[in-house]
């Protein structure tokens, strides 16, 4: 007959030394999943020598979807339990059986919004040990509220992954935030002891976490919480951790794309730009490189003009692709940066991606006007001897009137023209969309 909580009460204040090896194995079975992780030392080495069922717990277990293990100091002394540990706990959909459910997923899910999920314990613990452990005079569940709240972003909102192997702890309050929690000492040396890469606390804790990290784990990195936020999914996006990994460069474009979409989602615009420009651009260029091949069938170009816009990335392409001897950049005064932005990309990617390094003529126009009038004049000024086939205007960059203008006045006939189209994406192009456009003069 399975132990009743009063029963398993009595025994978890008992001596392990003392208590027979056969109460020690009821005791293990009905703890089940959560044993290894939260009776002490003694009786699970006792329960070893017999039966051999425990083994050492590790962190990298709750790291998936919707599981974390929530982190306890216990409120008194209890001689069958460790001091201070971790328990395992997983968001589950409704229905789940109602001897599973734990008391502090309703108020999580009520303060994120977030129905349809009940935080349960693990198939295999007992009733009566579920009982137990939600005690208010043994565990203060307050502190578990900020990595249930990781985990169950986590399996419900496809905006938070938390990184592998961490763990968190945390109260909350709908009026304040997040709030700073007790036995952060024993919290850290706990996650340590399990292996944790990460572990999140509220930033009021984090000088503390920080002096409390074991020198033999100087790899667990403490990363402190926003406490003066109301909006629990704005700390987290606030948190750098909570992007995934990035790709590296020779990983799938759809791994790629993936990755830059789930940034911008995060909001983490510049993160996204930034690991385009220095992963996704040089691929694209290749294929863009290679397309010009295919369509002309000329190794390079003499002279390609193109205008410095905010898109700096399909300046760069179009140089990439012609690979002309001089390029010749236009730009307004507003437009500056971006202008030494696009010598920085082919700077940056020289000894990768070109056979010799243009020459650069750049022309500064004080006015978007100004350098749309002198569009009409530069096959006179700046491209005059040239052969046919030696220009190449760039159509991409610039206002559609520039672009006009450009196609009307710079290319003569043999000359060409190029434009490099992609699919529009949440607040920049979508990897691996871009496409060369070659176009004869007319």
């Amino acid at each position: 007959m399975p132990m009743t909580r009063d029963e398993l009460r009595e025994l978890v204040h008992k001596d392990p030394t003392e208590l027979p090896i056969g109460k020690l194995f009821q005791i293990h079975r009905a703890f089940g999943p959560w044993a290894r992780w939260v009776l002490a030392p003694e009786a699970l080495e006792r329960i070893d020598e017999s039966f051999g069922q425990s083994r050492q717990p590790d962190v990298a277990e709750t790291t998936g979807e919707g599981r974390t293990a929530i982190l306890f100091v216990l409120l008194s002394q209890v001689p069958l339990l460790r001091s201070a540990f971790a328990l395992p706990v997983a968001w589950q959909q409704e229905p789940v059986a109602a001897s599973r459910v734990l008391p502090l997923g309703d108020e999580v899910s009520r303060s994120l919004e977030v129905s349809g999920w009940r935080l349960t314990a693990p198939e295999g613990v007992s009733p009566a040990v579920v009982k137990l452990m939600t005690d208010p005079n043994l565990v203060s569940w307050n502190s578990g509220w900020v990595p249930a709240a990781i985990a169950l972003l986590d399996v419900a909102d496809s905006l938070m992954e938390p990184p592998p192997r961490s763990l968190a702890t945390g109260r909350w309050s709908d009026d304040s935030g997040i709030l700073p929690v007790s036995g952060i000492e024993k919290k850290v040396r706990v996650a340590a002891e399990l292996g944790a890469k990460v572990l999140f606390i509220p930033e009021l804790d984090y000088e503390q976490a920080e002096q409390a990290v074991p020198p033999e784990h100087p790899d667990l990195k403490i990363v402190p919480l926003k406490c003066r936020s109301r909006d629990f999914r704005a700390v987290l996006l606030s948190c750098e951790e909570f992007v995934p990994p990035a790709p590296s460069a020779d990983s799938s474009e759809d791994e790629h794309r993936r990755y830059i979409e789930r940034l911008i989602e995060l909001g983490q615009l510049k993160r996204a730009q930034a690991h385009y420009e220095q992963l996704v651009m040089p691929r694209v260029a290749r294929i863009l490189r290679k397309a010009w091949l295919e369509e002309t069938q000329q190794q390079s170009v003499h002279t390609l003009v193109t205008i410095a816009s905010d898109s700096t990335a399909t300046a760069f392409y179009s140089i990439v692709a012609t690979q002309p001897q001089r390029v010749l950049l236009l730009h307004t005064p507003d437009m500056a940066e971006n202008a030494a932005k696009i010598r920085a990309h082919v700077e940056r990617f020289a000894n990768e991606l070109f056979e010799r390094v243009p020459e650069w003529q750049v022309l500064s126009f004080g006015s978007p006007d100004e350098l749309l009038e002198s569009l009409k004049g530069l096959r006179e000024g700046w491209l005059r001897n040239l052969d046919p086939g030696d220009v190449v205007a760039d159509l991409t960059p610039g206002t559609k009137e520039m672009s006009i203008q450009m196609y009307i006045s710079v290319p003569q006939r043999g000359d060409r023209a190029v434009y490099v189209r992609h699919q529009p994406g949440k607040g920049m192009a979508i990897p691996f969309t871009e496409k060369l456009v070659v176009w004869p003069s007319s």
